[in-house]
């Protein structure tokens, strides 16, 4: 069975700054406790990260997956589908970021991040991620 999670959160940022952090692929061991490493493995010719490496660590899961990042809707959502891993056999997500505040204010940004995924062992197929804003 697939395993769907999801995290929304308010950010006292406009939503540049808190694109310019959360796409950030290189810097994520600095602030996320479960991937503990991440090394960048091609770019495109904008310098984004178009495919890494990561190691994760989430107490129970532990894996090292490779993701492919997809820029085409970026800055507002920024997708990503498993490539390779140890354990997980797909996973597919996206960060959708979007201004919450008055027209023109842009202090203020709600972050969120979805993922489905399914790991070894697991015979149905994935489900698709579903459509919610």
């Amino acid at each position: 069975m697939a395993d769907f999670s999801s995290a929304t959160i308010t950010v006292d940022a406009p939503l540049a700054q808190v694109a310019q952090t959360l796409f950030d692929i290189e810097k994520y061991p600095t602030w996320s406790t479960a991937i503990k490493s991440s090394s960048v493995l091609t770019r495109d010719d904008q310098g984004r990260v178009l495919q890494a490496k990561l190691t994760i660590d989430a107490g129970m899961m532990k894996d090292h997956v490779v993701l492919d990042y997809d820029w085409a809707l970026a800055p507002g959502k920024l997708t990503f589908s498993l490539s390779d891993a140890d354990l997980l056999t797909s996973m597919d997500g996206a960060y959708v970021i979007t201004a919450i505040d008055a027209e023109g204010e842009n202090r203020r940004t709600r972050a969120r991040t979805c993922s489905c995924s399914d790991r070894l062992g697991n015979s149905e197929d994935s489900a698709e991620l579903p459509a919610r804003e």
